[in-house]
């Protein structure tokens, strides 16, 4: 079966791809602007089908899902804006991920039958992509430094595989086949906070070693998925010449060049806005660390203010008290003894008898006690006495 290379468009016809197509097949495309994943700012699907015989072929760019292992990082997801929860899920196998896209294509219970690799662009040029997506990383790792929490990676797969399966749909034997150029990454940081697009995570060592991918540790997260997916469903009696289509298919599928270029710009574009994101939060959080500081600080000298009056008025309280207890005890005592005090001119207590109703100093300091009738001023001047 000859096959020849055509543009893919969407109803729009708007360019998406391009691929062989076998002689008789019918083509088509569609551009899926909504944003997947942090790392996918839109995809393209193709279609390559022989409807009269129920061959279908598909296409499918970009697909990538991140798996949360620190429970930190999880928490914290939940106070940060856009994030894009469908994008988020629990890690599967490889393997079991090609075969959950195969079923979910074909919609039927599928029995894998066979492995292989892929034999598509991207394997052919896997040296390339490989660097390529290591570069991609180590940019974004380093904006996770700048907003506050370093990052490492831990383990990388890169690898295009391919699966063969039967089914059975409406009493008719389908075969299926399925394949993705799989890419994914596994990292950590070493932060014991921040607010760096991956999260949080707990202070660790670079570990260095071989790991099987998911199983690496230490790990905060793991980024996988696919750049490109690609789905046979034929009936059984044609397997033998969709399988060769499937193939010339593969081997040519790739998103249009400026597309492309339009994809990593805007997967750029993110990362930057996430940086961005990242240093506000920090500067927020270092604002109110800071206003904490202040308040705390105010709060202890109102304490220290506060201690103070209540120790000043508690000793006043108790110099009172015990003023009061002082002239109490001091009364008592003058009762007892049968006497009163009087204070000199110059302050000097002097203890007089309570039988005098007039007390007197002289010039020379002398007290005296008058019972009765007390001298006319006279006499007091003549005597140069001062009443006490």
């Amino acid at each position: 079966m000859s096959s020849s290379m055509m543009t893919i468009r969407t109803s729009d016809n708007r360019v998406v791809a391009s691929s062989a197509v076998p002689a008789g097949y019918a083509c088509s495309g569609i551009f899926s602007p909504k944003m997947k994943h942090e790392r996918v700012p839109f995809t393209v699907l193709s279609f390559v089908q022989d409807y009269p015989r129920k061959i279908r072929i598909y296409a499918m760019s970009d697909e990538m899902f991140t798996t949360y292992k620190n429970p930190v990082i999880k928490k914290a997801l939940r106070q940060v804006p856009g994030i894009l929860w469908d994008s988020v899920r629990d890690f599967i196998d490889p393997w079991l991920y090609v075969k959950e896209t195969a079923e979910y294509m074909a919609e039927m219970r599928l029995t894998e039958t066979a492995r292989a690799t892929l034999p598509s662009v991207f394997d052919r040029n896997l040296r390339k992509k490989l660097a390529d997506f290591r570069a991609e990383y180590d940019v974004y790792f380093q904006y996770e430094a700048m907003g506050g929490a370093p990052t490492y990676p831990q383990n990388v797969m890169f690898r295009s595989i391919l699966s063969r399966y039967t089914g059975e749909k409406d009493g008719i034997p389908f075969v299926v086949y399925a394949g993705v150029d799989y890419k994914g990454i596994e990292y950590y940081t070493t932060a014991p906070t921040g607010y760096g697009m991956f999260g949080m995570g707990g202070a660790r060592q670079q570990a260095k070693g071989s790991y099987v991918f998911g199983e690496g540790s230490p790990c905060d997260a793991i980024e996988w998925g696919a750049e490109n997916r690609f789905v046979l469903i034929t009936p059984a009696e044609y397997e033998k010449e969709a399988s060769s289509a499937f193939i010339d298919v593969v081997s040519t599928w790739q998103m249009e060049p400026s597309l492309r270029s339009e994809f990593i710009r805007l997967r750029s574009e993110r990362a930057g806005w996430r940086l961005q994101q990242s240093l506000q939060y920090q500067q927020m959080a270092n604002q109110a660390r800071m206003n904490l500081q202040y308040q705390q600080q105010k709060l202890t000298r109102m304490l220290q203010e506060n201690s103070q009056q209540i120790s000043a008025g508690i000793m006043d309280s108790w110099n009172q008290k015990m003023a009061s207890e002082s002239r109490i005890s001091q009364n008592y005592s003058e009762a007892v003894r049968g006497v009163n005090t009087y204070y000199t001119t110059d302050g000097r207590p002097v203890e007089v008898s309570v039988t005098a109703d007039h007390v007197y100093e002289n010039r020379y300091g002398d007290v005296y006690g008058v019972s009765g009738a007390a001298p006319d001023q006279e006499t007091l001047n003549r005597l140069n006495w001062t009443e006490l």
